[in-house]
């Protein structure tokens, strides 16, 4: 008996070695199935990046490295893979008929846009859109930029750096201010940890006030305390609720409005405070700021004047705040005021204010009726 070889010159898969192989069973023939490998070369841009020889009648699926990470200037994001003609999604690719060629697709986003930057130790020295200069208006005859509330430490150093994205060759496009010379702060010029304004020349035509003729620096207030308001906590009451001393306490409520991460040192911080509608608090009446609540999006405290006199109800209690907090290794103090209310002027708050409780109402109009004629 002859022997018959059949040759089937097609994909290797399961189905047709089955289909053969039941023929080769029933009729004792012999079968030989001819297998074909594809090659598929993955590239970024013109770098190849990977290359799979996989068999032809499979579906590739790239399984390597990030093909394309973030840089300087752009963030990317992957969304498929072209092969020269169509870009696929990666989960979507045909199935290989032969070698093919697929080339990453991305979408690119800058990081930032084109302009002035504060770079420092504080932005490991590259452009931060949180740090980009504006241009100040206010600047007649020169060309000025400013950023408004920039914190620093005696440890912070920075220039300034002209900054555009650049996709042929990212980090590239920077002009640097001063662009010799040393970083500001280096060399002592920030003396105390704070809240500055700088400003910014780009053509060096500052006066010898300014670093190197393009920076100045300067202090600034900010604003880190919200006064919330004034209340009252009712003093000494006899068993029936009648008041038998017309001493009241005076509480003032605070918000704190600081950086991420910050802690209020509770040994250092303090309320000063005046009787007497003295202009400053007198340093004797201190109150130092204890039991922070934290239960919120911002810590607030309250600060508690204990066994206020009727004759003073009329006075102004001015209130002032030293505050010392910590973010990280570096420490600040701020210090606030005055915040002014008198008893009389919380007393008719409260009378007035269609949300108060009749029990309140009553009390705040018994300490007025107590003031001296």
């Amino acid at each position: 008996m002859s022997t018959i070889i059949f040759e089937i010159r097609e994909f290797r898969g399961k189905v047709a070695q089955n289909r053969f192989a039941k023929l080769s069973e029933q009729f004792g023939y012999l079968y030989r199935i001819a297998v074909y490998d594809c090659t598929v070369t993955w590239k970024n841009g013109d770098t190849v990046v990977k290359t799979d020889t996989l068999v032809c009648g499979t579906q590739p699926k790239y399984e390597g490295a990030s093909v394309k990470k973030n840089d300087e200037d752009f963030l990317y994001t992957f969304t498929g893979w072209n092969d020269g003609t169509t870009t696929y999604a990666p989960d979507e690719l045909p199935i290989l008929t032969g070698d093919v060629t697929y080339t990453a697709v991305f979408t690119s986003t800058a990081k930032y846009e084109a302009g002035y930057y504060i770079v420092g130790n504080m932005n490991d020295w590259k452009p931060n859109t949180a740090y980009q200069l504006t241009r100040n208006e206010g600047a007649t005859g020169v060309t000025e930029y400013m950023f408004n509330g920039l914190s620093l430490t005696t440890s912070s150093e920075f220039k300034v750096v002209y900054a555009a994205p650049n996709a042929e060759n990212p980090g590239a496009t920077r002009t640097w201010f001063p662009n010799w010379g040393d970083n500001y702060g280096r060399n002592g010029e920030i003396t105390a940890n704070g809240v500055y304004n700088v400003y910014f020349r780009p053509d060096y035509n500052g006066d010898g006030s300014w670093f190197n003729n393009c920076i100045y620096v300067s202090t600034v207030s900010v604003s880190k305390v919200t006064f919330l308001g004034a209340g009252l906590q009712r003093r000494v009451l006899n068993e029936t609720g009648e008041i038998i001393d017309y001493a009241t306490n005076i509480r003032f409520g605070f918000e704190f409005d600081l950086p991420e991460g910050a802690v209020i040192d509770t040994d250092q911080s303090y309320f000063r405070w005046s009787l007497y509608n003295a202009a400053t608090a007198d340093n004797g009446n201190r109150i130092n700021i204890r039991n922070v609540d934290n239960s919120g999006e911002k810590p607030v405290v309250n600060m508690v004047i204990t066994g206020v006199p009727k004759d003073y109800y009329t006075a102004n209690i001015t209130c002032f705040i030293h505050l010392v907090y910590t973010v990280g290794n570096d420490t600040f103090t701020e210090e606030q005021g005055g915040f002014v209310r008198s008893v009389e002027q919380v007393c008719n708050g409260l009378i007035n204010d269609a949300g108060t409780l009749d029990v309140w109402k009553t009390y705040a109009q018994s300490l007025l009726d107590a003031i001296p004629a």
